[in-house]
């Protein structure tokens, strides 16, 4: 019940937005027309306080729908091979949404690690590390890191104003920051935008929209619905990238070093 009515607020909220816009912009232009005594400059007031949002929104798909055909492919560097443990951080991801977690369990089924870590506290230094155990998954807190790559995602804006954000993920040596692999991902959406899109059309993960990194197509970032087609394709692409990174390493003879 308190989430229909948060929902319904919500809606209400921003079904009234633009109408507030409008009463403000109309209402500050025929004051403004009415002290300078010329009511075709409060006009013009209004409407550029009107078109200011619209302007914004066309800007922001602009710059994403340009930068969408543009985004650089996966590259690996430098193939790391099997590793015993991989420190996971992705931080620009939950800070931009928290449930937006990037799943690196498939490699430890794949046997390209036994575990995968994550930093949980700075003082003292705390890490959960997640392994298999009879075919479940286990999660242990320890204060000592064993990994020596870690798989880090950072984010930027394209720019200040807009919500379009590059999102870079890396695989790289810990000790030294040696990158070894990167594959970027373009996002759109969160905050105002983000609610107009999510009430009106997108459904639970329509909050973000994504390309390049999944698929080239745009769809929903990292969904966490299943029947959603960009679910499976960003199992795919992390699977294709992460297993890239950690092919085995031809020796100097050419037979692979597992």
């Amino acid at each position: 019940m308190f989430s229909l009515v948060a929902i319904l607020i919500v809606v209400a909220f921003l079904l009234a937005l633009p109408l507030t816009i409008l009463l403000v912009a109309w209402k500050a232009g025929k004051l403004i027309g009415k002290a300078v005594r010329q009511p075709q400059i409060g006009y013009a007031f209004s409407a550029i306080l009107v078109l200011i949002p619209v302007a914004w929104v066309t800007a922001t798909l602009i710059v994403f729908h340009t930068a969408c055909g543009s985004v650089p492919s996966p590259s690996v560097r430098k193939p790391i091979g099997r590793q015993a443990g991989l420190l996971v951080d992705s931080k620009a991801v939950t800070d931009l949404a928290m449930q937006k977690w990037v799943n690196v369990a498939p490699l430890i089924k794949a046997r390209r690690i036994d575990f995968f870590e994550v930093q949980t506290g700075k003082n003292p230094l705390q890490y959960q590390r997640t392994s298999s155990r009879k075919s479940e998954y286990v999660t242990d807190n320890f204060t000592e890191r064993l990994s020596s790559f870690e798989y880090v995602t950072t984010s930027e804006r394209l720019y200040d104003a807009l919500p379009v954000y590059r999102m870079i993920h890396r695989v790289r040596r810990i000790e030294g920051q040696e990158e070894t692999a990167r594959a970027t991902d373009l996002v759109m959406g969160g905050g105002l935008l983000g609610l107009y899109m999510r009430i009106f059309g997108g459904g639970q993960d329509g909050e973000y929209l994504s390309c390049g990194y999944a698929s080239r197509e745009k769809g929903s970032w990292r969904p966490s619905d299943t029947s959603d087609p960009q679910f499976a394709q960003y199992a795919s692409a992390d699977s294709r990238f992460l297993g890239a990174a950690l092919a085995d390493v031809p020796d100097t003879t050419g037979s692979p070093n597992r």
